[in-house]
């Protein structure tokens, strides 16, 4: 994934999260949603619950869904300042998809949190 680069910080194994943690980019945030849409994300469009974030999706493994990866993008630019932009967020993997059957898994995850 061309552009980024990610801190790896820790795990959340009650809502079945494997690696989390933050990621910059070197470019816009609409540069980088393009990007994770390459690497066959999908793009929620406001569906999901995190303010200020686009969010993006894999469908994971299997009918339920599982080991799906999820991004949160940050909306407004990281440092406008500078002459390149730069974007940043938060990610995580492992948990379960709520774009399909997984999706009462992944809502019995997040009440575990």
């Amino acid at each position: 994934m061309s552009g980024f680069s990610f801190t790896f910080a820790n795990s959340k194994l009650e809502a079945n999260q494997t690696p989390a943690g933050t990621f910059m980019f070197s470019g816009s945030p609409e540069a980088a949603g393009a990007a994770l849409e390459r690497s066959g994300f999908q793009n929620m469009h406001g569906a999901g619950a995190n303010g200020g974030m686009s969010e993006y999706r894999t469908f994971g493994n299997g009918v339920m869904g599982a080991n799906a990866g999820h991004f949160n993008v940050q909306m407004i630019q990281t440092n406008p300042r500078e002459s390149l932009p730069s974007t940043s967020g938060n990610m995580h993997f492992g948990e379960h998809s709520p774009l399909g059957l997984g999706a009462f898994e992944h809502i019995g995850s997040e009440v575990r949190k």
